[in-house]
């Protein structure tokens, strides 16, 4: 699962990317930053989102150093 989330924010960062350099192009630049704060804002849900997927897996590993 965490690499599908991270496939999504690569994919996700990618568009934005190219949405915010279109409209730049064009002399757009409200739109841009527009384009720009709602992409941080979903990539700020989807790193949750994978920071949650991992967890356990985290938290499973750590445990391994402290049962003796």
């Amino acid at each position: 699962m965490a690499i599908l989330w991270l496939i999504i924010i690569i994919t996700v960062n990618y568009l934005g990317k190219r949405l915010a350099k279109g409209c730049l192009k064009k002399d757009k630049v409200i739109k841009a930053r527009i384009i720009t704060t709602f992409i941080v804002l979903s990539q700020c849900v989807l790193v949750y989102a994978l920071i949650s997927s991992t967890m356990p897996y985290v938290v499973e590993f750590l445990n391994i150093f402290y049962h003796h």
